[in-house]
């Protein structure tokens, strides 16, 4: 039954197609808590916990929390072992000096973490209402802060049935034995102490640190909390008609998943706006200019055009009323886009992209002489005017690609 909600698991999925480290992060807390028990239940394999944790918490932050419910769970059952427990983090902390003195030495060179974390809102109800659905959601997942956080038709179901196992089992806690409450002892130690911590920090620290993909360190021990509780309803015709409800649903919510529309994203106009970019006739002998107006913007067209010498990406910020998403920033240290003030912007020719909401302009030509936008707009106060507009529309958005003249009227 845990392996079922664990593979059905939506967010699992999603995360586990991310080219990031949080695939990584769910293994090794994984072995890091099946190595934790072996040494909890037998007193063996503390050096290889030792060498997992290590390479956990240099995989992700929240690697700590693994180490820390461990710490919680040899205090709490087996303070006996309180010094090889204790030994074990020393040697840790140890062993991450180097990665602190990177860290020291990156700050000093004036990189904020406010660039990293920043876009981050601390978790409120609705947040917890969104990770409580998580947990449970199967196959769906929410590609991006447009989509619907849940198929409610779906979880919502689910939530009731393992919520109502869940009052059953503490019901019946009197029943259960010393072995079995222990291993229950255990589990929620698992599950709880990390989401309470990073609850918790997100509220103390200056920047919030709350996000499901850093949390999918509980989600093995939270599904078999969840099937110990399923398996335990006494009622046989309840059990069976709970499991199979919980079946159907999840391959309903697969059907749901299988049969939606692949979603459009902003970001992928970029691409074939560039490509036409690059297929625009250049006449001058001088190098093409692009000017955009986000970070995010600015990766996309360096990238697409990162292998053609003849062209200049470069970003201007601070115009009133144009967004710009926080979560994506351009590297530090990363010098192939330069950041300009819009008054730096010279020459007779010079091409900007930007993104605007869709209004659904009627068709017919490029629309030349009409506001596009505050883009248009700035630069037109430096006497520079559209001359040719490209724009390719993507479900809410427009993303246009612009060439702006001077002209010659202008002093």
């Amino acid at each position: 039954i845990a392996l079922l909600l664990f593979t059905f698991n939506g967010s699992l999925i999603k995360y586990a197609q991310e080219v990031r480290m949080y695939s990584l992060l769910l293994f090794l807390s994984l072995a890091s808590l099946w190595l934790f028990l072996r040494y909890f239940g037998k007193g063996k394999n503390l050096v290889p916990l030792l060498i997992v944790n290590i390479i956990l918490v240099y995989t992700h932050y929240f690697g700590w929390f693994v180490v820390l419910a461990e710490v919680v769970a040899i205090l709490t059952f087996q303070r006996i072992k309180w010094r090889p427990m204790l030994t074990m983090v020393a040697i840790m902390l140890a062993s991450f000096v180097p990665w602190i003195l990177a860290i020291w030495n990156a700050a000093q060179s004036g990189s904020e973490l406010g660039q990293n974390i920043g876009w981050m809102s601390r978790p409120g109800i609705s947040a917890i209402i969104q990770f409580k659905l998580n947990l449970i959601e199967p196959f769906y997942y929410a590609a991006s802060s447009a989509e619907p956080i849940s198929l409610f038709r779906v979880s919502v179901p689910i939530f009731l049935i393992v919520t109502v196992a869940i009052v059953l089992y503490v019901v019946n806690w009197k029943n259960h034995g010393d072995d079995e409450k222990r291993v229950v002892y255990l589990l929620l130690i698992f599950s709880i102490l990390p989401v309470f911590a990073a609850f918790a920090a997100s509220w103390l620290l200056p920047y919030s640190i709350w996000g499901t993909r850093h949390l999918i360190i509980v989600f093995a021990p939270v599904s078999i909390l969840l099937a110990i509780a399923l398996a335990k309803i006494s009622n046989p015709t309840i059990r069976t008609a709970a499991l199979t409800f919980i079946i159907l649903l999840s391959g309903y919510a697969f059907v749901l998943q299988a049969s939606r529309e692949k979603p459009e994203y902003i970001w992928c106009a970029w691409g074939k706006l560039a490509h036409e970019l690059i297929l625009a006739p250049h006449l001058s002998p001088e190098r093409r200019r692009l000017v955009v107006f986000e970070d995010l913007v600015a990766y996309h067209f360096w990238f697409e055009l990162r292998d053609f010498e003849n062209y200049d990406v470069s970003v201007v910020k601070g115009i009133d009323g144009i967004p710009e998403d926080p979560a994506y920033f351009l590297p530090r240290g990363f010098d192939s886009v330069k950041t300009l003030d819009i008054n730096q912007i010279t020459g007779q020719q010079i091409w900007i992209a930007f993104r605007e909401p869709n209004r659904r302009e009627p068709p017919g030509e490029h629309f030349i002489g009409k506001s596009l936008g505050r883009p248009v707009a700035a630069l037109g106060k430096l006497g520079f005017v559209p001359e040719n507009v490209r724009k390719v529309e993507v479900g809410d958005q427009v993303a246009y690609l612009v060439l702006m003249s001077k002209d010659p009227r202008f002093e």
